[in-house]
């Protein structure tokens, strides 16, 4: 339940951090080139990679779902206003529980593919790793030590961010630091952008109200909900390794945000 909690404060500092980091970066390129069109276009290719996925996820969704996709783009363009629109994907009208599955999905889809390049791309992080054989996650930190209701107890370098998973082709030597830079530029890219738009989210107008409805009727019903706690503690090692991943592109975001901030300071 611990570890769960702290995904979910991860997943608003990075929604809060990619926010400010964005709009930081749209200045500074506007700064560059005095021409917003160029401005937003610079912006949209630096996070192309994440905005593919993001619109991919909504297809996949949409076909695992049966709802009918009406159309899909990926070429960025400049909306009304001077906003920009990287992508989209546009479903017919369904029920809002589809709808609102289809308009989250990036978050669950953005959050495997981060999974999956911190295991299988991004090689393993010394300062951040204690040693193979201790089984501890962080430098100098023994995991036994930590209170369980940390949730970082449990975390072990098997698992995540001292894997041995990383493969053979991203392995060699002689390429680890593209290799490093090319999967820390993927994760920025994709953790900024596996968040809903408004658009996305707007059948949780009503998909909220009645999911409190059924609660509230279950509730008088005597139903219990113990259960949800129970999976909640079964799931807590998926929660850990999750809690794990984020930190990556938690301290991408920051050291962004700070260096952007120095420069317009």
């Amino acid at each position: 339940m611990a570890s769960f909690l702290i995904v979910t404060v991860l997943l608003f500092g990075i929604y809060f951090l990619s926010y400010k980091t964005n709009q930081l970066l749209l200045r500074l390129f506007f700064l560059t080139t005095h021409n917003l069109p160029l401005t937003t276009a610079f912006l949209s290719l630096l996070l192309y990679p994440g905005v593919v996925i993001h619109e991919l996820s909504h297809l996949l969704m949409a076909v695992i779902l049966f709802v009918p996709v009406k159309s899909m783009t990926l070429v960025p363009k400049i909306l009304e206003g001077n906003k920009l629109q990287a992508g989209s994907v546009t479903i017919e009208k369904v029920d809002p529980v589809r709808r609102t599955l289809v308009g989250i999905a990036p978050l669950f889809v953005g959050i495997a593919v981060l999974w999956l390049i911190t295991v299988y791309m991004l090689p393993d992080i010394p300062f951040l790793c204690h040693s193979r054989e201790s089984g501890n996650l962080y430098y100098q930190i023994d995991s036994g030590s930590l209170p369980h209701s940390a949730g970082l107890s449990g975390m072990t370098s098997n698992t995540i961010l001292c894997n041995n998973h990383q493969l053979a082709f991203f392995r060699n030597t002689g390429y680890q630091i593209p290799y490093t830079i090319l999967s820390l530029y993927l994760i920025f890219s994709i953790s900024s952008t596996m968040y809903s738009s408004k658009k996305d989210l707007n059948a949780l107008l009503i998909t909220i109200p009645l999911l409190l409805i059924v609660i509230t009727i279950a509730y008088i019903l005597g139903f219990q909900f113990q259960w949800i706690v129970q999976i909640l503690n079964q799931l807590e090692g998926l929660f850990q390794n999750i809690t794990a991943i984020l930190i990556i592109p938690v301290t991408i975001q920051i050291i962004l945000f700070i260096l952007l901030k120095t420069v317009f300071s």
